[in-house]
């Protein structure tokens, strides 16, 4: 067990933070949401739905989704979302928006365009305040909350910010007895180290 995985109170032998992590990568923003994507796509409904829990867990996540689409730099009012989580149940769109920095700024990403894109999908993103009643969100994922970043979220209030070491937190726990592989598992291992 490393200490990193003790001091987060993930025992378990099949988390990522168990196994040694790829070295020679270090990964950028772009190969982030990319791996993110690939191996979200892979796992299907219930790891999409585990991502999605993690990123927000006020959310009320239907058990299953159903034309689920995971993609990366989608275009959008002169920028691209970074990655975009989304899939149906009973009639609704679910899904998340999702923004991510590696110690960048929100200085010039379209985060409007990017919010209008997620109503246009069909998320509900503002349920008269109930987040519970959402089916989508809007997140920012960063390393720290910089005075700009602070400054464009205080003017895109539906938008959140979450850390990655708390997303990636999170999706251990979730993940947690659920369908996992060890390419999956170094991907997230690597990643911590990242953000580390």
């Amino acid at each position: 067990m490393t200490a990193l995985s003790g001091y987060f109170g993930l025992n378990a032998a099949n988390n990522a933070l168990h196994l040694a992590p790829h070295h020679w990568l270090r990964i950028t923003e772009a190969q982030a949401t990319r791996g993110l994507a690939v191996f979200l796509r892979e796992g299907g409904s219930d790891r999409a739905l585990s991502f999605l829990r993690a990123i927000d867990p006020d959310i009320e996540w239907p058990s299953h989704l159903t034309d689920l689409e995971i993609e990366t730099e989608v275009a959008a009012g002169g920028g691209r979302i970074d990655l975009l989580v989304q899939g149906s149940c009973d009639g609704r769109r679910w899904g998340a928006v999702v923004e991510a920095k590696f110690g960048h700024d929100l200085k010039t990403n379209p985060l409007p365009h990017y919010a209008l894109h997620a109503k246009i999908a069909g998320f509900v993103l503002d349920a008269g305040g109930d987040r519970a009643a959402a089916t989508g969100t809007l997140v920012v994922l960063a390393l720290k909350r910089s005075q700009t970043t602070t400054r464009r979220l205080s003017m895109n209030r539906r938008w959140r910010l979450l850390h990655w070491s708390a997303l990636l937190r999170r999706l251990e726990a979730e993940l947690r007895g659920r369908a996992d592989d060890d390419d999956f598992r170094r991907f997230r291992r690597t990643l911590w180290d990242r953000i580390a």
